[in-house]
């Protein structure tokens, strides 16, 4: 006989098979089209849409910041939502894996310029990011090679979105000590401007195919 834990883990595959909403919408998952999102790693992967339930929308960052201090509880009383009605049942497959991609959008990325603190850059270490590159040429493929980017006392638009992806890393790392660590992708800075483009994406990958040993 399957166990509690087996009988959830095989409704959540079937629910999974397109997409999955709380009700009390906090987060919704959604299957991406693709296969392959990272280079060799053939599976299913999932956009985990998280919401601040105040403003009904994801999460953002305001216009120059990596960080989202101000709705910080509110994103993981979301998180934990997911956490434990998906994450922690899919976790007896040991293919599991989460991902994050940051992102900004165009404004002032010829002219912007701020400072990042030590607290940040040396006591948390955000000078090194290491993070999976996009494959030349491809928007929707990354690399299972690891690259570095270095991070200096002096940022601009363009350090912004892998900065944005290291840090919900951190705090996803930070409350969920039990979690392997999110991957980093490459980030990127959007062509366009508005707050939608100023996020940071949280995927899930996972292989289905995986024999799962008795539970």
């Amino acid at each position: 006989m399957k166990s509690e834990l087996r009988l959830k883990y095989d409704k959540l595959e079937i629910s999974l098979r397109t997409s999955l909403e709380d009700n009390e919408g906090k987060y919704k998952v959604d299957k991406i089209l693709t296969k392959e999102l990272i280079e060799n790693k053939k599976g299913t992967y999932y956009l985990i849409n998280l919401f601040n339930p105040e403003k009904e929308k994801v999460f953002l960052f305001e216009a120059g910041k990596f960080t989202i201090e101000s709705s910080e509880k509110d994103f993981i009383d979301s998180m934990n939502e997911f956490m434990k009605d998906v994450y922690k049942t899919l976790e007896i497959n040991k293919t599991l894996q989460l991902y994050t991609k940051g992102s900004a959008d165009f404004s002032g990325n010829n002219t912007f310029k701020s400072t990042i603190s030590d607290y940040y850059l040396k006591d948390l270490n955000f000078s090194i990011i290491n993070y999976l590159p996009q494959v030349s040429h491809s928007e929707t493929l990354f690399s299972n090679s690891t690259a570095v980017m270095k991070i200096f006392k002096s940022i601009s638009n363009k350090e912004l979105p892998n900065l944005r992806g290291k840090f919900i890393q951190y705090k996803i790392s930070e409350n969920y000590l039990d979690v392997p660590k999110p991957i980093i992708l490459e980030g990127n800075v959007e062509g366009n401007v508005g707050e939608k483009f100023r996020n940071t994406s949280v995927i899930m990958y996972i292989d289905w195919n995986l024999k799962i040993e008795k539970n």
